[in-house]
C-alpha cells in the first residue's frame, strides 16, 4: 500500500456501484450527480470494480444452494465455474461500460497475486456457508475488513446494486418493454462463436 501511494495515480471514484447508477439513468459521469442528497461531480479517471470477490469467495446465494445440496465438492466446482465464465459474463460488458464514460477500471480481486493465494488456501478458509449470510460467505474479505478496522463492512449481507435499486428492472422494462420479455429475449448474453474473429 505505501509504494502504491506513492505512485502517480488518478484519483479514484467510489462506490464501485456509480458506473450501474450512471448508466441507468443516462447521465454523463463528469456531469454532477446526486448522492445521498448531494450533489458531487467526480473528476476521478479510474474506478475499482468487485469482479472477482463474490465468484472466489462464495458471495452469491446460489454457493449457499450448491453447498447445501452437494458439499464443499459441488461449491468448490460451481466456484470454479464462475471464474472461469466471469471473463465472458461481467468483465467485458462492464470494461466497455466504464471506458463509455471516459473511465479506466480496476479488478483489485482478478490480480494474478490475489487469485494465486485463493487457489492455494483450502476452501474452508475463503468461505464457511454453515454460517448466516453476511459472516460465511466472504469470509476471508470479512476478516480482512475486521482487521483493517471496518467492522460494520465487514458485516454487511450482499445486495447486488441491480437487485436492491431495481436499476435492471427500470433498464428491462425501458430496453424490452418488461422484465418477462427482456428474459425471453436472453438480454445481456452474448454468444462467442457469433463474434466474427479478426485475421491474424
Amino acid at each position: 500500500l505505501p509504494q502504491a501511494q506513492q505512485q502517480q495515480q488518478p484519483p479514484i471514484d467510489r462506490p464501485s456501484t456509480s458506473c450501474n447508477v450512471t448508466t441507468a439513468n443516462h447521465v454523463d459521469a463528469t456531469r454532477r450527480r446526486s448522492y445521498e442528497g448531494m450533489a458531487y461531480r467526480s473528476e476521478a479517471r479510474v474506478v475499482f470494480l468487485g469482479h472477482g470477490a463474490d465468484e472466489q469467495c462464495a458471495g452469491y446465494g446460489r454457493h449457499r444452494t450448491r453447498f447445501r445440496t452437494g458439499g464443499v465438492a459441488a461449491l468448490a466446482r460451481e466456484l470454479s465455474l464462475d471464474v472461469r465464465r466471469m471473463w465472458l459474463r461481467n468483465c467485458g460488458r462492464d470494461d466497455r461500460l466504464v471506458a463509455d464514460h471516459g473511465r479506466e477500471a480496476r479488478h483489485p480481486f482478478l490480480d494474478e497475486g490475489v487469485m494465486e493465494l485463493l487457489l492455494r488456501l483450502p476452501l474452508h478458509v475463503i468461505a464457511d456457508l454453515r454460517q448466516p449470510p453476511g459472516q460465511g460467505d466472504k469470509r476471508i474479505l470479512r476478516q480482512a475488513l475486521q482487521h483493517l478496522g471496518l467492522p460494520q463492512t465487514a458485516d454487511r449481507v450482499k445486495r447486488a446494486i441491480q437487485f436492491g435499486s431495481r436499476i435492471g428492472k427500470l433498464s428491462n422494462r425501458r430496453e424490452f418493454g418488461s422484465n418477462r420479455a427482456a428474459n425471453k429475449l436472453n438480454a445481456g448474453s452474448l454468444s462467442l462463436d457469433k463474434i466474427p474473429l479478426r485475421p491474424a
